[in-house]
């Protein structure tokens, strides 16, 4: 089981990659990898061979993970949020969250989590397990 890695394509804020590295996240953005101007399909393959989730602001991102799913080519994730629906700050709280408790295999040919400025379905599913887990972990903790 591998931990979610995240790619954000070039509409995304590079702060967003950098700010999830500083909370030990493997993040990487378009930017960085040099990936600006490529095809959004191109993003897809790219991120396919780092195993990464893709969260991004473009609608046509969705369409074309249904597509690659449909196919059968398949990909690693993504994550979308409309552009400035969210501060650079609380795109980084949630996803460093999303890395923490969501496991990469998860995300596999999932199109459906999506974030928005009201803490959706999506969200509080991924709050409670990450409650869950750390109780857990302090029960085990207290019996050792």
């Amino acid at each position: 089981m591998a931990k979610l890695k995240i790619y954000t394509d070039e509409n995304v804020d590079i702060r967003i990659a950098s700010g999830l590295r500083k909370r030990g996240v493997e993040a990487f953005s378009a930017n960085e990898k040099e990936m600006v101007g490529a095809s959004d399909i191109e993003h897809f393959r790219y991120a396919n061979n780092l195993k990464s989730v893709i969260f991004t602001h473009d609608h046509h991102f969705l369409e074309i993970a249904n597509s690659l799913t449909q196919e059968g080519e398949g990909h690693w994730g993504v994550i979308f949020v409309e552009m400035n629906r969210l501060s650079v700050g609380e795109c980084i709280r949630r996803l460093s969250l999303y890395a923490d408790v969501l496991l990469a295999e998860e995300m596999i040919n999932s199109d459906r989590v999506f974030m928005s400025p009201i803490l959706n379905k999506n969200h509080r599913r991924i709050v409670e397990r990450y409650k869950f887990r750390v109780l857990n972990e302090l029960k085990e903790k207290a019996f050792k």
